[in-house]
């Protein structure tokens, strides 16, 4: 879990980066990060029914914490 949540705050950083860098990508960047955002919430509500423990679940979790906190984070770099 701790490679998915590095991974995914590398992932958040990195499109910070190249979105602050280019300023052309500004929307771009932000609808793809809405969308995987989108995909990754769906995909939790759906396997929030099942009461048991997966591995899948707390991967999906991980990423989403690191995609947040790595664009958190580098939006206050860009400040």
């Amino acid at each position: 879990m701790l490679i998915a949540l590095g991974a995914s705050f590398a992932l958040g950083n990195s499109i910070g980066a190249i979105a602050g860098a280019l300023t052309l990508m500004d929307p771009v960047s932000a609808l793809i990060t809405v969308g995987i955002w989108e995909f990754m919430v769906r995909t939790r509500r759906h396997w929030a029914r099942d009461k048991k423990k997966h591995l899948g679940r707390d991967l999906l979790d991980m990423s989403r914490i690191g995609l947040l906190y790595g664009l958190l984070l580098e939006g206050f770099k860009l400040l």
